[in-house]
C-alpha cells in the first residue's frame, strides 16, 4: 500500500537522511584522526606544528586528503592567503576538517593530494 506523503514531510525527511549523513562522514574523520593519534600524529586544532623543524602531515579539506612535509619556516607570509598550501592547511587550519603532524628527519618538501575514503 503505498501512501502519499505531503511535499513538507518529504522535505523533513530528505533534511534528516542529509544530516545523518554529514553525520556519519563527521564520525569517520574523527575516527581516521583518533587512529594516526595512536600511532603518534598530533592533532593540529590543539597542537600548534613547528615553525622551524621538518614535519609531515595530513589535512582533510574539501573532501580531500592533503598529505605533505616541509618546513613552515620556509614558506612567505603570503601563503597563509593560498588555499592549499602548506602553511593554509597546517598552520591557519581555515575550513579544514581535520589536521595531523608529526616531526620527521627526511627534509624533502612535497604535497599529495587525493579524495578522502574511509
Amino acid at each position: 500500500m503505498l501512501i502519499h506523503q505531503s511535499p513538507a514531510i518529504r522535505r523533513i525527511a530528505e533534511n534528516k537522511m542529509r544530516r545523518m549523513d554529514e553525520d556519519a562522514q563527521r564520525y569517520r574523520r574523527t575516527q581516521w584522526r583518533k587512529a594516526l593519534e595512536r600511532k603518534g600524529w598530533r592533532n593540529a586544532h590543539r597542537f600548534p606544528a613547528p615553525q622551524g623543524d621538518w614535519i609531515e602531515y595530513h589535512a582533510l579539506w574539501k573532501g580531500w586528503l592533503y598529505s605533505g612535509r616541509c618546513r613552515l619556516s620556509d614558506f612567505d607570509w603570503h601563503d597563509w592567503d593560498k588555499p592549499g598550501t602548506h602553511v593554509y592547511l597546517i598552520k591557519r587550519l581555515f575550513e579544514v576538517e581535520e589536521a595531523v603532524w608529526r616531526r620527521t628527519r627526511k627534509e624533502v618538501a612535497g604535497q599529495v593530494v587525493r579524495r578522502f575514503t574511509s
